[in-house]
């Protein structure tokens, strides 16, 4: 039998990551400003932006991850329609971002670099995108469905597009590559290579002068030759002089004056590239748009910045945590040291010593792609550390001040034993190794691992014996494993989609009465200590529920016995009668990344929750 209690959202923010890398951003009009700025974590929407004051944040829960680009329509205040091009599709919204529908591309999975409006788009619907590998997608039914409009093009990297103001009627636009700068007539029906310099490109990055119907100027730049200016619809070019070598953005301001992001920062020319004024001196801006008297800029790894016409110093935008942070780990002595860490790849190590309320990266870490973190449990104070990565698998034994490299090779995954006496890692191409001190010395696990397949998750006992999901060869089909090494057991197995997610979670001490779980997809298994079998408990409840596959199982005993927490990103649930699920917190627009249950649970029945984007909070539990 299942249950289904739902609850409303409760839980005390802690703090987040400061705010990232935000790979685009624009701003919209209705009632007031609006930003939506995109990132990997996905997107975000902050309404009535006032500077300086602290803005209020929220992550639009249905629009989709990994978001490279952004376009609004140019009447946004009546249609409130937002484009958004990611990694791998363009999605539309035509509710200001509440909820966002995928469009029909004319490849699968085109990664998508800009996105372009027709200035008549309430009429015509136009919209124009520049994808990595796959030329111009051209859409003329507000963004729906997409064809591809690449006649003409000798490169298909297209970083960048620029359209007329009166496009409707003469059918300019131009696009930037990796090799060129492109030119259409027709309303990009085919493209003509302009004379750039070839040593110049890639261009990434184009603008078109305020008063481009009468004087054809075109501002293109470049990713290491600086900018150039072309006064006759790019038939000709000269390089301007300019203090930066990439600039990677390109805007026209409120005043028509031309905006420039780049490795220096931001600067602003009213005099189209004559002379120039250093607005923000920040190191690598990505991104400017300006609008109303707010000027917005986006730097990498610093968030979003931003000035006014009435205030000429620039601020940085606060309450904002975009950072693709996957895991969560709390000190054995976190409730009264206060001190956790954060990981993710390509954001490297973070570190908490107020109880997740501010954060700084962990600079010593030889790598910034961070897969797993766990901290051992021998250590009394907290400070012996294991990271690993795509270069190797790290040893710290003071709370990551210092590391030593135990392996110099690929790792996925990591797992100690209770007592912290056994390390078990999992080495792609070459299966699994088993430590006994603390990395010094590895012994291999035999296994079908050892041939081919991905370990997925993984966990072991203080007696050796080890639990293992894994990945067949065939990416088709999940087996579960158990026993100590060279007496390894199959004890389940089922064919699952594609990016599977399994979580497993085993008692300190597992006897015949204390199972251990593990999760595939949206279905918790019990399996008995005894392999004498296996039953499945799901989470799935009748009706039109949608299936949620679990991020994170963990379990503790409690006075009232057995407490299993299944979380997947929309909710937490807890198990402590045979199946009987209950849900005890909806994260409503949030999503959940990871979880990690108070080291004092027992007394104060609290779980911590890292979610997507780098906030953790803090909820009760029972």
């Amino acid at each position: 039998m299942k249950t289904k209690q739902k609850m409303n959202p409760s839980w005390t923010r802690l703090g987040g990551t400061p705010a990232g890398t935000i790979s685009s951003l624009v701003i919209a009009k209705e009632n007031g400003l609006t930003i939506f700025a995109g990132a990997r974590a996905g997107l975000y929407r902050c309404r009535n932006f006032i500077a300086p004051s602290s803005p209020t944040w929220e992550r639009l829960a249905d629009a989709p991850l990994g978001v490279l680009c952004l376009a609004i329509s140019p009447t946004f205040s009546e249609d409130r329609t937002v484009i958004a091009g990611t990694d791998t599709s363009i999605y539309t919204s035509q509710d200001g971002g509440d909820t966002w529908q995928p469009a029909h591309l004319p490849l699968s999975k085109s990664t998508i670099l800009s996105i372009s409006a027709s200035p008549d788009f309430a009429v015509d619907g136009i919209l124009l995108a520049g994808t990595l590998e796959d030329g111009i997608f051209y859409s003329d039914d507000r963004g729906n469905r997409w064809s591809s409009k690449s006649f003409g093009l000798l490169d298909l990297t297209v970083f960048c597009l620029a359209v007329s103001p009166y496009f409707t009627r003469d059918g300019k636009v131009f696009c930037g590559t990796d090799t060129a700068i492109y030119y259409s007539y027709n309303h990009a029906r085919a493209w003509k290579q302009l004379p750039f310099p070839e040593t110049a490109a890639p261009v990434l990055s184009l603008a078109l002068s305020p008063e481009f119907p009468q004087d054809q100027i075109l501002f293109a730049g470049t990713e290491s030759q600086g900018l150039y200016r072309s006064a006759d619809l790019g038939k000709s070019w000269e390089r301007l002089e300019f203090p930066a070598a990439c600039i990677n953005a390109l805007s026209v301001g409120d005043d028509l004056s031309l905006l420039v992001g780049c490795e220096e920062g931001v600067f602003q020319s009213k005099t189209l590239g004559a002379s120039w004024q250093h607005l923000l001196d920040m190191p690598n801006t990505l991104g400017i748009c300006s609008r109303d008297g707010l000027t917005l800029s986006s730097v990498y790894d610093q968030g979003l910045w931003s000035q006014t016409s009435n205030e000429k110093t620039w601020q940085p935008i606060a309450n904002l945590s975009t950072r693709s942070m996957l895991g969560l780990s709390l000190s054995p002595k976190y409730e009264d040291d206060g001190t956790a860490y954060l990981y993710g790849p390509q954001e490297g190590l973070w570190k908490s010593k107020d109880g997740c309320q501010t954060w700084s990266p962990v600079a010593s870490l030889p790598d910034l792609d961070i897969s797993n973190l766990v901290i051992s449990p021998a250590s009394s104070d907290g400070q012996d550390l294991v990271a690993t990565s795509l270069s190797g698998i790290y040893l710290s034994q003071d709370g990551g001040d210092n590391w030593q490299t135990a392996i110099e090779k690929t790792c996925e995954k990591i797992a100690f034993s209770p007592n912290g006496k056994i390390l078990a890692v999992s080495l792609p191409g070459e299966g699994m190794a088993l430590s006994k001190n603390q990395g010094k010395n590895w012994e291999t696990l035999p296994g079908p691992w050892q041939a081919s397949g991905r370990v997925l998750a993984m966990a072991m006992t203080n007696q050796a014996i080890v639990h293992v999901a894994f990945l067949e060869g065939n990416d088709q089909t999940v087996s579960l494993w158990q026993g100590k090494s060279g007496e390894m057991l199959k004890v389940h197995s089922q064919e699952v989609g594609k990016n599977p997610v399994v979580s497993i979670w085993v008692p300190p001490e597992p006897t015949a009465d204390r199972p251990w779980f593990a999760s595939l997809g949206d279905t918790v298994w019990q399996f008995s200590s005894r392999r004498e079998g296996v039953h499945a408990q799901s989470i799935l409840f009748e009706g039109d529920e949608q299936p949620e596959n679990i991020i994170a199982l963990t379990g503790m005993q409690t006075e009232a016995g057995l407490m299993i927490l299944a979380c997947s990103g929309l909710r937490l649930y807890r198990l402590q009668e045979p199946q009987n699920w209950s849900i005890v917190q909806e994260f409503g627009s949030e999503r959940a990344v990871s979880i990690a249950i108070s080291p004092d649970f027992a007394q104060n029945h609290t779980v911590y929750t890292l979610f997507l984007g780098g906030t953790v909070c803090r909820m009760k539990v029972g």
